[in-house]
């Protein structure tokens, strides 16, 4: 080895330790913006987060094609799809008081006169 050799391994293994600090840096202040790192060969095999499946809020079972949700806010099997079966906190008879009230019309007949 030469002296131009040593130097090229030097400069070489300073890039990497620039690099490193970088993504420590980084990693420490994500706020901080800095220069673009060279592509490497770790970064271009980023690969995409998988999405979480659903589950159900009951029994934490997973759920495939079918969901039954619920309209206190929740996803169910089949086995808790029932407002019964999963202690569901939305209150169906107000719901329907206050849908009743909105449609039936209260009426009255006039009172007769009395003779």
């Amino acid at each position: 080895m030469d002296f131009n050799d040593d130097a090229l391994l030097l400069s070489e293994i300073l890039a990497k330790l620039v690099r490193a600090q970088e993504r420590k840096l980084s990693e420490d202040h994500p706020q901080q913006t800095t220069a673009p790192a060279l592509p490497t060969e770790e970064s271009s095999k980023i690969e995409p987060t998988k999405e979480k499946k659903k589950r159900c809020g009951c029994c934490n079972k997973k759920l495939g094609l079918i969901t039954f949700p619920c309209k206190c806010g929740g996803e169910f099997c089949a086995l808790h799809r029932s407002s019964e079966d999963h202690t569901c906190s939305y209150d169906y008879h107000a719901d329907a008081k206050r849908a009743l009230s909105t449609m039936l019309v209260k009426v009255e007949a006039k009172k007769v006169d009395v003779l």
